[in-house]
C-alpha cells in the first residue's frame, strides 16, 4: 500500500523502493510484481519493465496473469510480433502447470 501512496502523490522514487522491499519480503507476490512493472512502464522505462516481469516469471512461473501482463506490455508498446512469441510461451509455461497439477 505504501508503494501506492507514494504512486499517488508522484512519488516514483519512493514507490519503487516500496514495492522492491515489499518483493524482497514477498517474492512471490504476483500483485507486488505487476505493481512494480506498470510503475516502470509508466515513466518510461520499458526495458526495466520487461526485465520486472521476466524475473517475475522466475518466481511463478505458471502464473497466467504475470504472462499476460507481459503480452500487454508488447502489445502497448507496439510489437505485436514479440506479444505473439510471449503468448507461445505463456500458453505452454501454463499447460505444462496443468499437467503437472
Amino acid at each position: 500500500m505504501r508503494g501506492q501512496i507514494e504512486e499517488q502523490s508522484e512519488n516514483n522514487e519512493k514507490a519503487r523502493e516500496a514495492y522492491n522491499q515489499g518483493l524482497k519480503k514477498c517474492p512471490h507476490s504476483m500483485s507486488l510484481w505487476l505493481l512494480l512493472s506498470r510503475l516502470e512502464e509508466r515513466v518510461g522505462q520499458l526495458t526495466r519493465a520487461r526485465s520486472i516481469l521476466e524475473k517475475s516469471h522466475l518466481k511463478k512461473p505458471q502464473s497466467p496473469e504475470l504472462w499476460l501482463e507481459s503480452v500487454r506490455l508488447e502489445f502497448r508498446a507496439g510489437l505485436k510480433n514479440i506479444a505473439n512469441t510471449l503468448m507461445a510461451k505463456a500458453l505452454q509455461e501454463c499447460a505444462n502447470s496443468d499437467i503437472k497439477g
